[in-house]
């Protein structure tokens, strides 16, 4: 299931941990003048609150929701004055076709002449470089007037006075109405002024920008500190450097801009490319890569810059760092040699390893080309692969930016969902660390021309690579297939590198080597899961045959990797005695949380005790969940079961089903095991309100995977429990608007509602909350549909 994305303004990135984790956060293009349907919304929402008399907030909320409850969008009205009409059809012309837009702006200018979005938005099509500049100055000019005309303090030269957060609430800013034409318009003059050589003149625009709006949604201080560093001289880097120290940003594209200038302050003519760098350097390239490790593939040359540049990037991502380089290139080419610096400190940070990032987006770009080969010869596509090609035509700016270069329809295709790639990308640096000698694939022939240092075969990276190839023996001896085992490895090369993304540190290529060497330990049967234990306590013997403690050893940077050890003594077969596949490295009994039995009974059982080990992989289990490795949790929890199955006490096989259940619920990915899980626990329970909550969970669950006669089933099996549970009605409400029944499903909402209201307990507030808005939804279509007829 596609993860929710919230596209946001370029304020400075300081309210990204208020939104919900679950949410991916989009940003806008630095520069990019864009209208928002958000700002549309409000425009429209402003219009039907106008002369609006509210007695209290309470009030003014529930004509809010009046108007919302039929399409949950704010209606469209048209406007009384000529400059909302005019706003109105500026509206209408975002996204439209080059002509309508042309149309409706030239309508909007004949209502109000002082329509600043509709010369902005015409500006656009004008190919002449000065009719262009012309047609922005008249956007400025029109923008100053809406601000006299909306009674905003203006000075003699039509700038509105600074406007900060804090002031009373009618001063006017980025997002008040009359303000943000003006602020649009001054934010194209000023890139247009920059794309036309007059540096001096774009510097000056964007300095006004950010004063009037230091919050700066428009990401003017990427523009700014950009012009500045094309600049060059002394003056503008001491301007670009005290900006950058003032403005608390914690985007990456800020990150990597401290990175340049740290490695510019060593470019003092004292110190030569290839001498050691500093401390505070690496510290500070070391957080801009693991803020996104995918620029400095960009910067030196590895990834080309495409001709159309995303609209959007989230944090991380590779269409940001197309934007940042794209915006970057030039100051950062023009510095000579400090892009050897930078590659010279990125080997550093990442000692000499394939990098796992560069590799997934390596062979995403792989993939793509051979599909878009056998597309373009006519070639049969798997249905599998169906799914990552997709032709745009009205939305260009969905076009894939890193397809074929210079392939004449590579802008006509793009891809969904990069999941897939992530384990292919992992799998392919471990098969590049096991099968290169020398490690030649950690640099690229053109870092090897700048001079960078190659691996040599005492290095720690070629250490790394002889423990890997020693784990990969040891649990293709252990009986896992080989490409089991590299899937495995993979996974244990990305638990690495995201341990000290997290951190923000260097990789250490010492501690992953002995991490490897545990593995192929444990594999082995060298030490067994007792040993690894030490890896909590850190002055115990390392587990990875050292001799040292684990403090100084395996230990010192504070991430033992217990989740894929996990997973590895869950998924070999080892020898009898040796380790047993349900046990949960990393735990002891007194961890665990006393579900299958009190916690004073399992601490005086055996550490192999069935009970022990239910309780322990349990717990372990949910804590792989809250750690993302979601995928090994469903492993602990369905090995759970199976033990608990071997038991002749039904108790722990309904414990270990609930526990199932109860942990998989929070994901979208594993409704087969949901459904499967509930159905069995139902039949085993003997409360007739769980066993109908349980059936309809089943019941919800199958219809999630498109299985209507089983979802059927299931619900009217928790329909018939003699106690209803409010989840059943939900259930059934949903599988009546599935099926086409709407009189039904409305009336079944209703009953939902009621239910919800005779029960106790917050969950079924919520439930009556989401059963009232599908209801309202439901009437509306109901009524739109009997005014059609």
């Amino acid at each position: 299931m596609a993860i929710p994305a919230t596209v946001m303004d370029n304020s400075l990135l300081r309210a990204d941990a208020e939104l919900d984790s679950r949410t991916r956060i989009l940003r806008w293009r630095p520069g990019l003048y864009a209208i928002t349907m958000a700002e549309e919304a409000n425009f429209y929402m402003g219009l039907h609150l106008k002369g609006q008399e509210f007695k209290s907030i309470d009030e003014a909320n529930q004509y809010i929701r009046r108007l919302l409850a039929r399409e949950r969008v704010v209606p469209k009205i048209p406007g009384e004055t000529p400059a909302e009409r005019a706003q109105a059809l500026v509206y209408g012309a975002t996204g439209a076709p080059r002509k309508t837009q042309l149309d409706k702006c030239r309508q909007a200018l004949d209502i109000y002449p002082a329509c600043a979005d509709a010369w902005v938005i015409m500006s656009k099509y004008e190919k002449d470089a000065k009719a262009r500049l012309k047609m922005l100055q008249q956007a400025v000019e029109a923008g100053q007037e809406r601000l006299r005309e909306a009674g905003i303090e203006v000075d003699a030269n039509g700038r509105p006075r600074p406007w900060r957060r804090g002031d009373d609430p009618d001063a006017p800013g980025m997002w008040h109405h009359p303000t943000r034409p003006y602020m649009r318009a001054r934010l194209a003059l000023a890139e247009h002024l920059y794309e036309m050589a007059e540096k001096p003149a774009a510097i000056d625009n964007y300095r006004d920008l950010l004063e009037l709006n230091p919050t700066d949604e428009q990401g003017v201080r990427y523009l700014l500190v950009r012009a500045l560093l094309e600049k060059g001289d002394a003056a503008a880097v001491s301007e670009a450097t005290a900006l950058v120290e003032k403005l608390h940003d914690a985007s990456p594209m800020w990150a990597w801009t401290k990175a340049f200038l740290a490695i510019l302050d060593r470019q003092d003519g004292q110190h030569k490319p290839h001498d050691e760098p500093g401390p505070g350097l690496l510290r500070a390239v070391a957080r801009a890569y693991w803020a996104n490790p995918l620029v400095p593939d960009v910067l030196l040359g590895r990834v080309p810059i495409p001709r159309k540049l995303p609209e959007t990037s989230a944090h991380g991502s590779e269409e940001e760092a197309l934007i940042y380089g794209a915006m970057a290139m030039r100051y950062w080419s023009a510095t000579p040699g400090i892009r050897l610096r930078l590659s010279d400190a990125v080997h550093r940070v990442t000692a000499g390893l394939p990098s796992p990032f560069g590799a997934c987006t390596a062979s995403k770009r792989r993939r793509i080309e051979q599909l878009w080969e056998a597309h373009r010869f006519g070639e049969d596509i798997a249905m599998r692969d169906r799914h990552l090609l997709r032709v745009v035509r009205d939305r260009p700016e969905y076009a894939a930016v890193w397809l074929v270069a210079g392939s004449p329809k590579a802008e006509s295709l793009t891809v969904g969902g990069a999941n897939p790639f992530v384990v292919v990308g992992m799998e392919e640096a471990v098969e590049q660390i096991l099968d290169d000698p020398g490690m030649a694939g950690v640099t690229t022939a053109g870092d090897r021309a700048m001079g960078l240092p190659g691996v040599t075969e005492d290095s720690e990276a070629a250490k790394v690579r002889s423990a890997m190839k020693a784990a990969l023996k040891s649990l293709m001896q252990a009986g896992e297939p080989r490409y089991g085992a590299i899937y495995f490895l993979a996974m244990a090369y990305a638990h690495e590198w995201a341990s000290a993304g997290r951190a923000g540190s260097m990789l250490d290529a010492a501690v992953v080597a002995g991490h490897l060497r545990c593995v192929a330990r444990l594999a082995s049967g060298e030490i067994g899961p007792g040993a690894v234990l030490a890896g909590l306590e850190r002055n115990k013997p390392c587990p990875c045959g050292s001799g040292r403690k684990m403090k100084e050893c395996c230990g010192r940077q504070g991430s033992w990797p217990v989740p894929y050890l996990t997973v590895l003594a869950r998924s070999l077969k080892l020898r009898h005695d040796k380790a047993q596949p349900h046990l949960a490295i990393g735990r002891s009994p007194a961890m665990g949380r006393g579900v299958y039995a009190s916690v004073e009974e399992l601490n005086r059982l055996e550490p192999r005790d069935p009970l022990v080990i239910l309780d322990n992989t349990s717990a372990v289990a949910e804590d792989l969940w809250e750690q993302g490795w979601q995928f090994s949790a469903s492993w602990a929890l369905q090995d759970n079961i199976a033990l608990a199955r071997t038991l002749p006490d039904r108790r722990h096989l309904a414990t270990a089903l609930r526990d199932a259940v109860s942990i998989l619920l929070r994901g979208d990915s594993y409704q087969d095991s949901i459904s499967q899980y509930a159905c069995e626990l139902a039949s085993m329970v003997g409360d007739p309100g769980e066993a109908s909550e349980l059936w309809a969970m089943a019941g919800r669950a199958f219809m999630a995977r498109g299985k209507p006669i089983q979802a059927e089933q299931a619900i009217n099996r928790a329909m018939s429990t003699g106690r209803p549970h409010p989840l059943a009605l939900l259930a059934r409400a949903e599988h009546l608007v599935v099926s086409g029944l709407r009189e039904e499903a409305c009336a079944a909402y209703r009953k939902v509602v009621k239910a919800c209201a005779a029960a106790t307990g917050p969950e079924y507030g919520d439930m009556a909350e989401e059963a009232r808005w599908r209801l309202r939804k439901l009437e509306g279509q109901i009524r739109a549909a009997k005014r059609k007829q």
